[in-house]
């Protein structure tokens, strides 16, 4: 008897250890996805400040953001390959380097110009956060507790969209909105520094899954078998998912309270009410779909049944005969939706990063389809922004829906080639 309570605390000794590695490890990696979230928002709020002190008009203000996500998408794919070379350790940190850049551009900044800076810096430390963070994820992170990781990192990005403008909001009106820039620069020397002083918990070199991945890389893989997954359907139907979905939820996060205002009447405050609403309901979803990630069930299937819901609600979203009273209760079961089907998509890019071809470079395929979702958002200005002007309010729930539409289709025809 004694024999047996022996082995089992012998045995249970490394499991919880491994466990709060794990947990470490998550937090950690999902802190910084959640910061470069953060300087998503950073600048938004500030527009009609910079309007007024810098003279400048909102078409130039939106090249701020245009920049920014152009600068990401463009930088995540060739991030990848430097993850490959140099490491994802090093890569985040320089990562988190220009995050503290942009703070100190916004900080600093006395014209427009600084401002472009600001945001080329913020697109370029956000262009390496998912090549690094997946790669340290499929290199430390217990299979077992995938789901949960995934889930975790995609609502520590909810969570930096969700405290942004409020952080902005009170910064600005106690300290002056040159503060704004100052403030999101410490908050990135604290995440740096606790990434340094953590750094064993997210070194691949010995994680605990590093040995068994190692077996299937290829680190001397020449240029060609590295570019070798642009060959593959998988890959393009991960990435097409990405980019659609992205440019539906893009144009809810930034057109969704002047839709409301216009569209269905809702005062400003109802209209960031509902727009509250909808980020919390993508939170929770994300939290879910982490569990039921975790029960192994098929990862295509759940995305097409959620964003087919999800489009669904765009399309009632768009009649004029809906009750307004309704919104409030469509846009969370909308942001429901979209957020359960959040961890299932990271688990489609890591079998995609795990195919035969894949094994060469498994972070240039991160970034390669996670650069979609940069590109989705980017191009949501054009045509979002066009059909805002010419008030065709419905036109953007409706086109909102077809872009729900399109990444549920690319996810219904991967899983019919499962």
């Amino acid at each position: 008897m004694r024999d047996s309570l022996l082995h089992l605390e012998t045995t249970a000794a490394p499991l919880r250890q491994r466990f709060r590695s794990d947990t470490s490890t998550i937090i950690l990696v999902s802190v910084a996805h959640g910061l470069t979230h953060f300087f998503h928002l950073l600048l938004p709020p500030l527009f009609p400040v910079f309007s007024q002190q810098f003279h400048v008009s909102y078409i130039q203000l939106g090249l701020l953001m245009s920049l920014f996500f152009a600068v990401s998408a463009v930088g995540q794919f060739f991030s990848g390959f430097v993850v490959h070379r140099f490491g994802p350790v090093r890569v985040l940190y320089l990562g988190m380097i220009m995050l503290v850049c942009s703070g100190l551009c916004l900080y600093l900044a006395d014209r427009y110009e600084l401002l472009l800076l600001c945001a080329l810096f913020a697109g370029l430390g956000n262009a390496v956060i998912h090549p690094v963070n997946y790669s340290i994820i499929n290199f430390r992170i217990d299979p077992s507790r995938l789901g949960h990781a995934f889930s975790t990192h995609s609502l520590a990005g909810t969570a930096g969209w969700v405290l942004a403008p409020p952080f902005v909001l009170f910064v600005s009106m106690h300290y002056g909105w040159h503060a704004v820039g100052l403030g999101a620069a410490l908050l990135a020397i604290f995440t740096l520094g606790s990434l340094l002083w953590n750094r064993n918990l997210i070194q691949v070199e010995g994680g605990p899954v590093a040995a068994k991945v190692a077996r299937t890389a290829s680190p001397q893989a020449s240029l060609s078998a590295r570019l070798g997954f642009l060959f593959i359907p998988t890959i393009w139907l991960s990435f097409a998912y990405f980019f659609m979905s992205n440019t539906a939820f893009g144009a809810l996060q930034s057109y969704l309270i002047p839709l409301l205002k216009h569209y269905y009447g809702l005062s400003l405050h109802a209209a960031t009410f509902c727009m509250t609403a909808l980020l919390v309901g993508n939170g929770l979803g994300v939290i879910v779909g982490g569990f039921i990630a975790n029960k192994h069930l098929s990862h295509q299937k759940t995305i097409v049944i959620a964003l087919t819901f999800s489009a669904l609600l765009a399309v009632l979203l768009a009649s004029e005969s809906l009750p307004p009273a309704l919104v409030y209760v469509m846009l969370p079961a909308m942001g429901f939706s979209m957020g359960l089907a959040g961890p299932f998509r990271h688990l489609m890019a890591r079998i995609a990063a795990q195919s035969d071809e894949g094994r060469h470079c498994q972070s240039c395929i991160y970034g390669f389809v996670y650069a979609g979702q940069d590109m989705g958002t980017s191009i949501t200005p054009a045509w979002a922004g066009q059909l805002m002007d010419s008030q065709h309010y419905m036109g953007v729930f409706m086109c909102i829906a077809v872009f729900q539409g399109g990444a549920m289709l690319a996810a219904l025809i991967e899983s019919r080639r499962k």
